[in-house]
């Protein structure tokens, strides 16, 4: 199993999709652009336009939002083997956060034409990444719901400015930061 598919391996599995899809994976990942990222790097900035998805293959990287203030504030770090920056492929809307680079990471992107290329095609390629889009907003759909149900409960006392935390909390879910 060579880097690309074992990396595969792992994404599927964070999806519940088949391992059997491994090397479909594994060879949409080569098409990609394989970049190395430093330490602070901004990978991309909140309300810029949408160019790439990025499938985080090693390293960390940390999601920033903006506040009401217009302060980042980190809300996620994203851990390889991942997949990011996926809604914005979808509706085509500007970036929902700031993705930095936390240390060095390595990873694979997939820019707009083969994501528009992959998505329209009938074969294989088209199948996993149509699989892997499904998957990732299902689970991100299910995980937003539930932190919704907590923000919502109204038996869990909570400090002050609970309320807030669990309303941002809500929110990143929802955006699949969480």
């Amino acid at each position: 199993m060579n880097e690309s598919t074992a990396i595969a391996h792992l994404i599927l599995e964070r999806h519940a999709l088949h391992p059997e899809l491994d090397a479909l994976l594994g060879a949409l990942l080569e098409q990609c652009f394989q970049h190395r990222a430093e330490p602070g790097e901004v990978l991309c900035r909140e309300g810029d336009a949408t160019r790439d998805l990025f499938f985080l293959l090693d390293g960390e990287v940390e999601v920033r939002m903006r506040d009401l203030c217009g302060e980042d504030r980190p809300i996620a770090t994203l851990l390889a083997p991942t997949m990011f920056g996926h809604m914005g492929m979808i509706d085509a809307a500007p970036r929902s956060a700031t993705c930095v680079a936390h240390g060095q990471a390595r990873l694979a992107v997939m820019g707009r034409e083969l994501f528009d290329e992959l998505l329209d095609d009938p074969g294989p390629g088209g199948d996993i990444l149509r699989r892997l889009m499904l998957a990732a907003m299902s689970q991100q759909l299910a995980k937003g719901n539930a932190a919704l149900r907590i923000f919502l409960d109204p038996s869990i006392e909570a400090p002050e400015n609970f309320a807030a935390e669990r309303l941002r909390h809500a929110s990143g879910t929802l955006e699949g930061w969480r």
